[in-house]
């Protein structure tokens, strides 16, 4: 195993080399964005792009991938994590931008990554002060763009739910339940949640809901 030093080493070397293409030997396209990438980064990563380099482009004389359906900003920083192992804008991030990256390393299935964006989404929507419309857009990111088995993210976003929602006011609050119907698969897994916090499963319940908080105030008053 590398040491720590050693990581660090490479890494410092690597990252230079994300702006200097000399050793690039692949491009992608993104908008109106060439990336010029280094092969095999990229496979080390991505599962995706290992077998896309095992296959299609093997033998080949085809050296770029067009990626212009891809959220720009969140291909950036996948690119920037492949060099660095980590991506830049960690505390101005907002929630939704940490949400594009894990679904763009889910879908190029890059776990380490993905580890990362869901890790930076969590932290992010600890410290919640969106709007409601961009709420909703989160959750809506996140439930149209993965399946059921992506328990991981919907989660977290479930969490988010939590959180925020306290922090909102009556009229904020009614305005995203009516709103969140457009998200049928959300409602039903926040309704497993709340009935999973009050069918007697305290020691799962933290006391974050506006229900729970009640009852802790009842019951330091009884």
């Amino acid at each position: 195993m590398a040491s720590s030093t050693g990581a660090a080493h490479f890494f410092a070397r690597t990252s230079k080399c994300l702006s200097d293409p000399v050793f690039a030997d692949f491009t992608i396209i993104a908008a109106d964005k060439e990336y010029k990438v280094n092969r095999m980064l990229l496979a080390c990563h991505s599962e995706y792009f290992k077998k896309a380099f095992e296959t299609k482009f093997k033998g080949s004389d085809e050296s770029f991938i067009d990626l212009k359906r891809e959220d720009r900003n969140a291909l950036s920083h996948a690119i920037t994590y492949f060099y660095t192992l980590s991506y830049d804008g960690e505390k101005a991030f907002a929630a939704k931008d940490h949400v594009n990256v894990y679904l763009l390393a889910n879908r190029y299935d890059i776990p380490g990554l993905t580890e990362l964006a869901l890790e930076r989404f969590s932290v992010s929507t600890a410290a919640y002060n969106e709007d409601v419309t961009g709420f909703l857009e989160v959750i809506k990111a996140v439930y149209e763009n993965t399946t059921a088995v992506n328990t991981d993210i919907r989660s977290a976003t479930i969490k988010y739910w939590l959180l925020a929602s306290v922090a909102k006011t009556d009229t904020d609050r009614n305005r995203l339940v009516r709103r969140l119907i457009e998200v049928p698969e959300f409602m039903s897994e926040l309704v497993l949640t709340y009935e999973a916090r009050h069918n007697g499963s305290k020691k799962t319940c933290s006391f974050t809901c506006q229900h729970c908080r009640k009852m802790k105030r009842e019951q330091s008053q009884t």
